[in-house]
């Protein structure tokens, strides 16, 4: 099992914003922080903006908005009237908020920056509006669901051969 360290690093190996913030940073430990030990623990989970605040130190209206701004790359979702975050969406968070923040990038970089990453040959635009991703993530937690009924269903009726056998 990968501690979460490397398990970062195999997420993110391909991630524009962990690329720069890589190669900005003069001790690689700051891209790891104490937060990540907590959300480790259950990498499944779905954290709130008000989690995120705490952890990252930003604002939730400031995390909010870049959740808005670069859709398609943080794939957060609406339940309810709350965004739900996976732990990866949490940390692109903290990259983002660590060039805004530590190097002084604006938001319209930030976004520059994943567009470019993009590449033209594959026409794949960061940006995309993350409502399908969400939709997709519900589907497959309705299959779950379904299974784990299915599994439950054919349990009752071995139970009942089983007594009417005996």
């Amino acid at each position: 099992m990968l501690n979460i360290k490397e398990r970062i690093k195999k997420d993110f190996l391909n991630d524009p914003l962990f690329l720069l913030c890589s190669q900005k940073v003069e001790n690689s430990n700051l891209l790891f922080p104490d937060f990540l030990n907590e959300m480790y623990t259950d990498i499944h989970c779905r954290y709130t903006i008000k989690e995120a605040e705490i952890w990252i130190n930003r604002s939730g209206s400031a995390l909010k908005h870049y959740v808005k701004e670069l859709r398609g790359y943080i794939n957060a979702f609406k339940e309810g009237n709350r965004y739900k975050l996976y732990y990866q969406d949490v940390y692109k968070l903290f990259l983002i908020n660590m060039l805004i923040k530590k190097f002084k990038k604006e938001l319209k970089d930030v976004k520059s920056e994943l567009n470019n990453s993009a590449g033209t040959e594959s026409k794949q635009h960061f940006f995309e509006d993350n409502k399908l991703v969400a939709k997709v993530k519900k589907l497959e937690k309705r299959v779950n669901q379904l299974e784990e009924e299915k599994k439950s269903k054919i349990e009752k009726q071995e139970i009942i051969v089983l007594k009417l056998i005996y």
